[in-house]
């Protein structure tokens, strides 16, 4: 492993470089770590990193795109599948998709610019999205 130690975890790997007992190197841990790293979020609240976040977006983004394709398409040319019950009914679904990811928008917490803090009180988070 040419000399490489793998730890279990962050706190291992303090405690050997530092030499503390269990005890200090807790404190010294508490003093080290962001305090948005150690802040729990609500249950409905959404990390602004989080992978699921992120694989939303990017299912939201080909939606998006998809749209950008066949509304000029649907205005331009009116073709007869447009009529069609399947093309409807995906159409409404696309756009309640975009309506669960507002509300889901308004739940996902944001970085401060100023302090470096995540936010994820609901109500500030609401504002920042709004204004």
């Amino acid at each position: 492993m040419n000399g490489e130690f793998k730890y279990e975890n962050d706190e291992d790997i303090f405690k050997k470089q530092v030499n503390l007992d269990d005890e200090e190197a807790k404190q010294e841990i508490k003093k080290i770590i962001p305090r948005s790293a150690k802040t729990k979020i609500g249950w409905c609240m959404c990390h602004h990193n989080a992978k699921a976040k992120n694989n939303w977006d990017l299912f939201v983004i080909f939606l998006a795109l998809y749209n950008a394709v066949m509304i000029p398409f649907e205005f331009a040319f009116s073709p007869d599948y447009l009529e069609s019950n399947y093309y409807w009914a995906s159409d409404y679904i696309i756009d309640c998709i975009f309506f669960i990811d507002i509300c889901i928008t308004f739940r996902t917490t944001y970085i401060n610019q100023k302090t470096g803090m995540e936010v994820s009180q609901k109500l500030k988070v609401a504002f920042w999205y709004v204004f």
